[in-house]
């Protein structure tokens, strides 16, 4: 082989190695990337937490009736006044006209995949529980476990925005359907069916709602660490197999 084709398959090879060098990378990157998916938190990015006493927020519940909405002690009052005859149903407490929260809009642009709250009875367990959302379309509910609750306690609910999760919206809606209509949310709020209590119709109860929140996920503070630890390995590694393999071209 001549000097000059010799010098043409060394800067070729070097050429190919260099480029190999990125992809082995990228690979390793992949992989370190899917593993710490595990380790991603919800965090918040909107969020009412009802911390000025006497305001409710632009919260309301739309359908008249024996429900007063307050604030005395930074967090939304749900009170039900005593019922003569059994009215079963529910009433949701929902965002309204002047939410200060921000809570409607394009889920799907902000990146909101999970909504969380804290639930608060202070009489009697409610009979149901439930999340909604609605867009132009369709109203779209979520069962929760009114079981989680303890009458005294404050008890965290963390939904997945995901239409696996069990949401149903009626008839001809599907997982498209939702995943359309979470990019317009016209307004979100909590269905509470109230206690019976035993009694033949609803006694007087309350409840409270507070630290409503839309939340994108986040990686831990770990992962990041996770992250380090990993890459400084790999980038070591393939320093050195590249000086190795460009010693032995030249």
């Amino acid at each position: 082989m001549r000097l000059s084709e010799r010098g043409d398959s060394v800067k070729i090879w070097k050429e190919t190695a260099i480029m190999r060098l990125p992809m082995q990378l990228a690979a390793a990157l992949a992989v370190v990337m899917a593993l710490s998916v595990t380790g991603v938190r919800a965090s918040p990015i909107l969020t009412e937490t009802w911390d000025q006493v006497g305001n409710v927020n632009g919260w309301n519940d739309p359908v008249p009736g024996d429900v007063t909405l307050g604030n005395s002690a930074n967090y939304l009052s749900i009170s039900f006044a005593a019922e003569t005859v059994p009215l079963p149903g529910q009433d949701i407490i929902r965002t309204g006209p002047g939410s200060a929260s921000g809570l409607t809009g394009d889920y799907v642009a902000a990146g909101i995949q999970s909504i969380s709250f804290r639930f608060f009875a202070q009489d009697y367990v409610p009979d149901g529980l439930a999340l909604y959302f609605y867009s132009p379309t369709t109203v779209w509910s979520l069962a929760l476990n009114p079981a989680a609750v303890s009458v005294g306690n404050w008890t965290t609910y963390s939904v997945s925005l995901d239409y696996a999760a069990g949401w149903m919206g009626g008839p001809g809606t599907d997982a498209s359907t939702f995943a359309s209509d979470l990019a317009s949310v016209d307004w979100i709020g909590v269905g509470i069916n109230r206690s019976y209590g035993g009694c033949a119709a609803p006694p007087a109860q309350t409840y409270g709602l507070d630290d409503f929140s839309a939340a994108t996920p986040t990686p831990e503070p770990e992962t990041y660490v996770l992250l380090l630890a990993a890459l400084v390995p790999l980038l070591i590694v393939f320093r050195s197999k590249l000086r190795q393999r460009w010693g032995r071209a030249v």
